[in-house]
């Protein structure tokens, strides 16, 4: 497997970013992409990933992401990262906790002619939930 891995730099280098706008993710994203993760949206596709992205920017409005790792390899990219944000809104029933609240992710991307066409999320939701107060 040819692997890039954050381009011969340290994940130490990696710049932390600000998560982005639901309606910027929509010029990269195939209008029939697959969309799989472990939260209760009821929607698939774009729908489904904008209102996952909607919901946890409301709940973590000044979330920033770290990318901890990305590799590449052909059409499929992956990224691990790390998220820090201010839990400012409720979230499972639970009322907002003004802590601040850390998790991961791992994404995996297809990419097919520019677009992602398919995406697999798996974040630490139980220590999420954990943090906030739901379980």
């Amino acid at each position: 497997m040819d692997t890039i891995a954050n381009n011969n730099r340290s994940s130490a280098s990696l710049p932390a970013r600000s998560r982005t706008s639901t309606t910027s993710m929509a010029s990269i994203i195939c209008s029939r992409q697959t969309f799989s993760t472990t939260s209760n949206s009821r929607a698939s596709g774009l729908a489904g990933f904008k209102e996952v992205g909607r919901m946890m920017n409301r709940v973590f409005p000044d979330v920033i992401v770290t990318e901890e790792d990305l590799i590449a390899d052909e059409g499929l990219v992956v990224e691990r990262s790390s998220a820090v944000a201010t839990h400012r809104a409720s979230m499972m029933n639970e009322p907002p906790t003004n802590k601040q609240i850390r998790w991961t992710e791992i994404h995996i991307y297809r990419i097919r002619n520019g677009k992602i066409t398919e995406h697999w999320v798996e974040m630490s939701m139980l220590e999420l939930l954990k943090q906030i107060g739901a379980i």
